[in-house]
């Protein structure tokens, strides 16, 4: 399973940089209300972060805002965009990483969505609702063991492209959000491929093997009866 503490947030701040005021982002009909113009700090929109207050429990004040400190961004990040698209439950750190990325600056809605559609195409018969929940994290699973986690990462990833370009901001911010879609496939791909978690088992399992083999007297580097139930012993069978 993927996890939020495994997340890459450095990748996030490096391209989100800090305060923003362009007129050219559709975050800026919602500014803070002090006449400065800002509507972003760190990604953040000034909209989510009012939005999410209640919520996460802070009181949504321009000061704060301005500070953004690392826990409020972190929950922002978890509650508004990691839990939406369920990213506890996905069976790969870089797919989950993907989608809480597309939602981050898509909006969980239509990053559910468009996943939903592919996974529609795939051929599983679930709601395009915009909605990512345990239906849509099935499926998705699914796929990810039928197809293998990097096939769906780049089919996902190139759906994400896709999306982008459609979008009439591409004239003005293309070239950035290239740029950073290939930051992020070159960071995702290499967790994808690394895939720690089945070779960490496997290691474990052939330590504990040469382990428990030498000590209850398989005196060759074999996995004996001895060994095997010393290891069913170790773990309560």
């Amino acid at each position: 399973m993927a996890s939020i503490n495994a997340v890459n947030l450095t990748y996030i701040k490096r391209w989100e940089g800090g305060l923003s005021r362009d007129a050219n982002d559709p975050a800026a009909v919602d500014s803070v209300p002090d006449g400065s113009g800002y509507h972003t700090n760190k990604g953040v929109t000034w909209a989510t972060f009012k939005g999410l207050a209640k919520k996460i429990g802070y009181n949504p004040t321009a000061t704060l805002f301005y500070k953004m400190p690392d826990n409020i961004w972190l929950a922002i990040y978890k509650i508004g965009y990691w839990d939406p698209m369920n990213g506890d439950n996905i069976n790969s750190q870089g797919i989950a990483e993907l989608l809480a990325d597309w939602a981050w600056g898509s909006g969980p809605g239509t990053a559910a969505r468009y996943v939903q559609r592919y996974l529609v195409g795939k051929g599983y018969k679930i709601a395009v609702d915009g909605a990512f929940g345990p239906a849509s994290t099935k499926a998705l699973n699914d796929e990810i063991k039928r197809s293998g986690a990097k096939k769906v990462f780049d089919d996902l990833y190139n759906a994400r492209l896709n999306f982008l370009k459609s979008l009439g901001g591409w004239q003005h911010y293309g070239t950035g959000w290239t740029n950073r879609m290939k930051d992020f496939y070159n960071y995702g791909i290499r967790v994808v491929n690394e895939n720690p978690i089945p070779t960490g088992i496997v290691l474990a399992a052939l330590a504990l093997a040469l382990y428990f083999g030498f000590k209850n007297g398989d005196t060759k580097p074999t996995f004996g009866v001895k060994t095997e139930q010393a290891l069913l012993k170790a773990g309560g069978v």
